[in-house]
């Protein structure tokens, strides 16, 4: 929002005043605004820049990057403050923006250091069920063999009783 009032406040100078920008002055870099059109003489290479508002856009934009002084024609104290409060605002926007990268980068450093931590606790489970698991099939495996030891004794048992049972009965009717 405050992006565009401050070009419809540069439309509106605009449409009073020519702005150039003097590009000999790189060093101080002086943004003037003149009331008559650019001047002819072109050694000291003034750019119009009513015509060509991305030079402008452009050549504030790395002024505001570079962060250098800037000094305004009398008369501008208010786009100079206007700037100033940018300035700051931008500055107060990279700071916060630091901070959050800052606290993104805390906080996936943790979930991944947590993310570690539930990987190995649930390794160390699957572990310990596996030697469980291991723990019961032996069992198991022990039981089924005196199962079948238990079994084989049974049979025979009802093997000596049918053999001393056919005896018995033999006996006894003879």
């Amino acid at each position: 929002d405050k992006h565009a009032d401050y070009e419809d406040e540069l439309r509106q100078l605009k449409s009073s005043r020519r702005p150039t920008i003097d590009a000999t002055a790189s060093d101080t870099h002086l943004l003037t605004f003149h009331q008559a059109p650019a001047p002819k003489d072109r050694s000291h290479s003034v750019v119009d820049v009513g015509r060509r508002p991305s030079l402008i856009q452009s050549r504030l934009s790395s002024l505001l990057g570079a962060r250098r002084s800037i000094s305004f024609a009398p008369g501008q104290a208010d786009l100079q403050m206007a700037l100033a409060r940018e300035q700051h605002a931008r500055r107060e926007a990279e700071t916060q923006l630091q901070a959050m990268n800052e606290e993104v980068i805390e906080l996936t450093e943790k979930l991944f250091k947590e993310a570690g931590e539930m990987v190995a606790k649930e390794a160390r489970e699957k572990d310990r069920l596996m030697q469980r698991v291991g723990e019961l099939e032996r069992r198991e495996g022990e039981k089924r063999g005196r199962m079948e030891r238990l079994e084989e004794a049974v049979r025979r048992i009802e093997k000596v009783r049918g053999l001393l049972g056919e005896r018995g009965w033999e006996n006894r009717s003879g």
